[in-house]
């Protein structure tokens, strides 16, 4: 019996390597976000009881202790290390969340009678359904793939899965967050009725985000193999055909571009929600078609073609002026120039034999070729920071 316990199948050996990966990986995540808000908070100058800025970083801090809590408080046994990290998570993500409850209450929005500023507004409250719509299928989303997969395929297929999964998520966070500055140009442009600024504003939103997301685009695209074995070793290489199928759904979504916030801008956000539930559909009824035969390769390639569907139907919804120029093809020659680099060196890697280059070698150096696309505009970001600096008035 002794024997038999000490015996670890290759399942058991990568559920281990997760397990123990988690902890360094959540919790670098946690004190990363809680280090960046805090420090955007500080640099502001706003770090004010009654600014939301703090109300933020509350809430990365409390999920970053209650992480750490967790470990502190995990049993011996290394695999319950993934249960304690999720309690942690979800105790700090509570307590982040009450703090946007005690940020409204300071304001008096929770008092009986509220300010002025916290009146009801009742045109604001009826647009408020598709909005609730769309945060309920996002939510859904992000573990509906999961639950499918674990339904309709072996355990092992979920752990690749996973896998690619939690690398590909690192572009969503990049492409969701080079959004928020589009939407309020293009609502000012769209209640000044400039439909030509709309289109200039949705081109070069477009490619700012494919700029900043490249480099991490790249090596999920061009030697996910590399990236995979790096990241968690050589047992989920196989995971690297998964990550690409659901690099390529991001890839689609980038060149459409910010289709959902241009149609939001334009009052019509009940477009968008029926653009989610479509593509959620879609996706989950491809889950059960291609899942059975093909595993995580076919959950990942299930979640691409929803994310294609999901960009196409923006672009579809645009508008005949706006879909034409969001979809002229002198617009795409900046992406594929800021590509090529990255491109030429992965080409490169393929003509040499796979025996003689490291991972490591392969992964760092596309990721080099990559940064450029990124490092111009950001450089170009940072020194109008300094020039607004230096001219603002003491």
């Amino acid at each position: 019996m002794a024997a038999a316990e000490g015996i670890r199948t290759p399942t058991d050996r990568a559920v281990a390597s997760l397990e123990g990966s988690a902890a360094g990986v959540l919790l670098g995540s946690g004190l990363a976000i809680a280090s960046a808000l805090g420090v955007r908070v500080v640099m502001a100058r706003s770090l004010r009881p009654d600014d939301l800025g703090a109300v933020l970083l509350a809430v990365a801090v409390t999920s970053f202790v209650g992480m750490v809590a967790s470990l502190g408080l995990r049993s011996a046994s290394a695999r319950r290390i993934a249960e304690q990290l999720a309690l942690g998570w979800g105790l700090g993500s509570l307590a982040g969340e009450l703090s946007f409850v005690a940020y409204g209450a300071r304001r008096g929005w929770l008092a009986r009678k509220a300010p002025e500023s916290g009146r009801v507004d009742r045109g604001l409250l009826r647009s408020l359904p598709p909005f609730a719509g769309m945060t309920l299928i996002n939510q859904v989303a992000t573990w509906l793939d999961i639950v499918l997969l674990g339904a309709l395929a072996p355990l092992a297929a979920v752990g690749v899965y996973g896998a690619a999964q939690g690398l590909s998520r690192v572009l969503g966070q990049v492409s969701d967050s080079a959004s928020h500055r589009f939407l309020p140009l293009a609502s000012a442009a769209v209640a000044a009725g400039d439909e030509a600024g709309l289109a200039a504003g949705y081109r070069r939103s477009r490619q700012l985000a494919f700029f900043y997301l490249w480099p991490a685009l790249a090596p999920c695209l061009l030697c996910p193999q590399a990236l995979v074995r790096v990241a968690f070793g050589a047992h989920y290489e196989v995971a690297g055909s998964a990550l690409r199928w659901l690099a390529l759904g991001w890839l689609a979504r980038s060149l459409a571009g910010y289709t959902e916030e241009a149609l939001v801008a334009r009052g019509r956000a009940g477009q968008v929600l029926a653009i989610l539930l479509g593509s959620t559909l879609a996706t989950a009824a491809l889950f059960f078609l291609s899942v059975p035969h093909r595993g995580a390769i076919g959950a990942a390639i299930a979640v691409a073609a929803g994310q294609g569907l999901r960009g196409a139907a923006g672009v579809a919804l645009l508008g005949a002026t706006l879909r034409r120029e969001a979809l002229m093809p002198v617009g795409f020659v900046p992406l594929w120039i800021a590509a090529v680099p990255a491109v030429a060196v992965a080409l490169g890697f393929l003509a040499l034999p796979a025996a003689k280059v490291s991972p490591v070698v392969v992964l760092s150096t596309v990721v080099v070729a990559a940064l450029p696309a990124a490092l111009g505009p950001a450089g170009s970001a940072l020194r109008a920071l300094m020039r607004g600096r230096r001219d603002r008035p003491q």
